[in-house]
């Protein structure tokens, strides 16, 4: 049976990676397949997203619930028309 270990890594100073791992027993032959991806389509995490848009500058912000609850309303009354 074979196994599959997804890793990521960063490639490292003369265009080499490195991976290490308790399921790659030494001496083993195994199959490498590098995927690169491209720096405009980099995923982010789901914390940078975080970071680059805090609640403070959402527009879905509100201070109080009273203000929530009245968003809510005119939500709704949107939706009913």
């Amino acid at each position: 049976m074979e196994t599959a270990i997804r890793l990521r890594t960063t490639v490292l100073k003369g265009n080499r990676i490195e991976i290490t791992h308790p399921q790659l027993p030494e001496g083993a032959d195994v199959e490498l397949i590098v995927l690169v991806e491209e720096p405009s389509r980099a995923r982010k995490t789901l914390y940078q997203r975080f970071l680059e848009n805090p609640a403070e500058q959402s527009p879905q912000a509100v201070a109080t619930w009273e203000e929530y609850e009245q968003l809510l309303r005119e939500e709704r009354l949107q939706w009913d028309g």
